[in-house]
């Protein structure tokens, strides 16, 4: 056995997307979340042998755990708030591990009786778009080395507006910065990017040229994130 389920990660990811405290984790504590995104604070060697998630059969789906806040019982927060997880899942120090039917947004309870994977759920533009956001996000960090290497550095850690930023990056150059936004509002960040000139933006498929200034000014969707990959 060389890995183990990351079992903090998932609590505190969990916090964050209901926006309630959880199992002793605390809504806002993005310290706490980033340290949950290392290998090492929870005493892995590696980040390959430490494995995130955010659901498994051991707990309730993310999807039913979001409705648990009376605020975000609909399906549009759900998809919101299941995208950011999957945001944080797949830019996190660690191997990302999902549990079927994570990717179109499966709510039913945790029983130990039948329960069959609503496959019907792809057919509603809602969940087949969590779905595709799922595949995307499988695919940039299987094509971004700097996704799976042990480097990683935080930008800001700002609890009470509930934002984290962040740089993952490898030694053959490639950088990403991904900011994350925990609230139900956008909001405007400050960050200091690793060097000016061009970044794609990867969430809404962008050019930004920052110019000779690397630090700069950014809109952080509500309940969302944005990732910005080296030109």
């Amino acid at each position: 056995v060389d890995a183990s389920w990351h079992e903090s990660f998932h609590g505190m990811v969990r916090a964050q997307l209901r926006e309630g405290d959880y199992q002793g984790r605390q809504y806002g504590d993005m310290l706490g979340l980033f340290n949950e995104m290392l290998f090492h604070t929870d005493g892995y060697t590696d980040n390959a042998q430490s494995i995130n998630y955010l659901e498994n059969h051991d707990q309730e789906r993310i999807a039913f755990e979001i409705r648990t806040n009376p605020v975000l019982d609909i399906d549009q927060a759900v998809n919101a708030k299941s995208k950011l997880g999957a945001l944080v899942l797949f830019t996190a120090m660690g191997v990302p591990m999902l549990y079927a039917g994570q990717e179109f947004g499966t709510s039913s309870p945790k029983t130990i009786d039948v329960n069959k994977l609503q496959w019907e759920r792809l057919n509603d533009a809602t969940w087949s778009d969590l779905r595709n956001w799922y595949v995307t996000l499988a695919r940039l960090r299987a094509t971004n080395p700097a996704l799976t290497i042990n480097q990683i550095e935080p930008l800001v850690v700002d609890n009470e507006r509930k934002l984290l930023a962040f740089k993952r990056w490898d030694d053959g150059g490639n950088q990403i910065v991904v900011g994350l936004n925990f609230t139900a509002a956008s909001q405007h960040l400050e960050i200091s990017f690793p060097r000016g000139g061009k970044w794609h933006e990867w969430t809404l498929d962008y050019d930004e040229d920052l110019g000779d200034t690397a630090t700069h000014t950014v809109e952080i969707p509500a309940s969302g994130g944005k990732v910005w990959i080296s030109a």
